[in-house]
């Protein structure tokens, strides 16, 4: 009867506690679930970046690079080969390979001097035509007042001419009636009607009006020799003038050839700068600072890309 309560003290001792709590030991399994799916994701996520990043630019990539280097295909494009219009020596080449270039942008530079000089040259054609046109031009004027003169002196001897003919109809009634009294005087003195004193001045009077007739006679042929001479004169300046005309025509066609060869000597002067025609890129570079170039040599490639490039990836059959 005693030994009872011992044993059932004896199995409370032994009989195990129950846990506290199993709720904590549950959140505890979830947070390590978690955390051990964090890190395969992220190399997903990582690697889908990389995929994705270098197939959107890939292209971009390899079609930007200096050098395209392929197995299996070639690169079609619209190329522009610039080229030289006339001969000299390069003096600056002011691109790199590949450069991308403005409308407008300077690539290669020659030589000028010997162009420039040629300018000059014509400048001072030009110049040199146009004093001669002013010359030309004065030259008129002179004969235009060497007409005048001329003229003048033609109305001169017209007047002249016409005095010595009134002078000389006077002195020729003078000498009539002279000579009507000395025949008179002398006829008188015949019949002893008249002295001799009568007789010599009737004399004197005929033989002086008549060296004033041979006067005015002179003054006449003199006015008309006068008169002569002026209309050679005027004639000639006037043919002298006409003269000068026709060469002003061909002083202004020299001027005209004289400044189409200043227009020529200044297109060369301007093809000695090559300018990108467009927006665009440059190829590769052909000439180099101090080589001599002809007519026609390409110095660079040019390729347009104002309406947007379009390449063409070309694979050999």
């Amino acid at each position: 009867m005693s030994a009872s309560p011992v044993s059932a003290e004896s199995a409370a001792a032994t009989k195990p506690l129950p846990p506290e709590s199993d709720k904590p030991t549950a959140s505890s399994h979830g947070s390590v679930g978690w955390k051990k799916y964090v890190t395969p994701l992220l190399v997903v996520a990582l690697a889908l970046a990389v995929v994705i990043t270098i197939t959107r630019n890939w292209n971009a990539w390899e079609g930007g690079k200096v050098e395209q280097v392929t197995d299996d295909a070639y690169v079609r494009g619209d190329l522009t080969p610039l080229s030289t219009k006339v001969a000299g020596i390069v003096r600056t080449v002011h691109v790199a390979d590949f450069q991308r270039v403005h409308k407008g942008e300077l690539i290669v530079e020659l030589q000028d001097d010997d162009y420039r000089a040629q300018v000059d040259q014509a400048s001072a054609a030009v110049e040199a035509a146009r004093a001669a046109i002013e010359n030309n031009r004065r030259q008129r004027e002179l004969q235009d007042a060497r007409i005048a003169k001329a003229l003048a002196g033609i109305d001169q001897a017209k007047a002249q001419i016409a005095a010595a003919e009134a002078g000389r109809e006077a002195v020729a009634a003078d000498l009539i009636r002279a000579h009507s009294e000395r025949k008179r005087q002398e006829g008188l003195y015949q019949t002893h009607s008249a002295t001799q004193q009568k007789v010599e001045a009737a004399v004197a009077d005929d033989e002086r009006l008549t060296a004033q007739l041979a006067s005015r006679d002179a003054d006449l042929k003199q006015a008309q020799t006068m008169l002569l001479s002026s209309e050679l004169s005027a004639e000639a300046e006037r043919r002298s003038k006409a003269v000068l005309e026709s060469q002003e025509l061909q002083l202004q066609a020299d001027l005209h050839a004289k400044q189409a060869n200043l227009a020529a000597a200044m297109v060369n002067l301007g093809y000695t700068k090559i300018y990108a025609p467009g927006e665009g890129t440059v190829g590769e570079r052909q000439v180099r600072t101090g080589q001599l170039v002809s007519p026609g040599t390409q110095v660079i490639a040019f390729v347009d890309v104002t309406n947007g490039y379009r390449r063409t990836i070309v694979k050999p059959s």
